[in-house]
């Protein structure tokens, strides 16, 4: 997979993407299928759980918290820093031993933190990119990249497993079938301008 290109940040700075949201399809597909109590990092802005890890929540401080005293079923759309997301990351192989959790982040195998997803029972793969939501809510966030989500359950006495690979995505197949065909007729009218400018 094509390596994710980023500028290096400040001490203490942050990305614009940190405060992005979860569109709230992808958010409900997979809350009906694991019914979240805790979202592991937002704020009283963004949190798309009653009960959050962050500034205003249960814990000021993610990191610094036991996230299985707070909850059962976390979520957590990765802040993308690569400070945080390494941080983030160790977090979650760390306390998955103790809870369920759902994670949201890049897709991006040629980076150092990917190795934490050893952790995993299961890697989703998703065949379209997810359209982020700015900290607005409302403006949509173009991602440059592929995501995937992780998942995590406690496996006692297992240090390290094989996760299962899927590809899955929270749209319907209809909605799925109709993007397929939308794309086709785009790739259709550009090999038709290509031979239009061989006839040439």
């Amino acid at each position: 997979m094509k390596q994710i290109k980023r500028t290096k940040l400040a001490p203490g700075e942050v990305r614009a993407s940190d405060s992005w949201r979860t569109p709230l399809p992808l958010f409900a597909a997979l809350d009906a299928e694991f019914s979240f109590d805790l979202d592991l990092a937002a704020d009283a802005t963004n949190a798309l759980c009653r009960r959050w890890l962050g500034p205003g929540g249960r814990a000021e401080d993610a990191l610094a918290a036991r996230w299985a005293d707070h909850g059962r079923v976390g979520f957590l759309n990765m802040p993308y820093s690569s400070d945080l997301i390494l941080r983030f990351m160790a977090a979650v192989a760390q306390h998955g031993q103790d809870m369920t959790i759902v994670a949201l982040h890049p897709h991006d195998s040629s980076v150092g933190w990917w190795r934490y997803t050893r952790h995993a029972v299961e890697i989703r793969e998703m065949p379209h990119r997810v359209p982020y939501l700015r900290a607005d809510g409302i403006t949509k966030a173009g991602a440059m990249y592929a995501s995937a989500i992780s998942i995590y359950r406690p496996q006692p006495g297992i240090l390290m497993g094989n996760p299962r690979h899927v590809l899955w995505s929270w749209k319907t197949r209809a909605a799925l079938e109709k993007a397929e065909r939308k794309n086709a007729m785009r790739l259709n009218r550009l090999d038709t301008f290509r031979g239009d400018d061989d006839a040439r």
